[in-house]
């Protein structure tokens, strides 16, 4: 995309929406939920690596979503 968007939908069902809640998002820095899942995978996610989308995510990422 080249920037960043205004606004991003995240449509997942009521099983996961319950269970992230409890589950630290990787490279965060314990941070848990859909929506640090989200802002995450959106400023650093790699799609190519499909499971393993936030192995790449660095620092300097993680600090961009506490602006979030």
């Amino acid at each position: 995309m080249g920037v960043i968007p205004e606004r991003i939908e995240v449509h997942v069902s009521g099983n996961i929406l319950k269970n992230v809640k409890g589950v630290i998002v990787p490279n965060t820095n314990g941070l848990k939920g859909v929506k640090a899942a989200a802002i995450i995978g959106m400023l650093g996610g790699n799609p190519k690596k499909g499971m393993e989308v936030l192995a790449d995510v660095k620092l300097n990422t993680y600090l961009n979503v506490q602006t979030y």
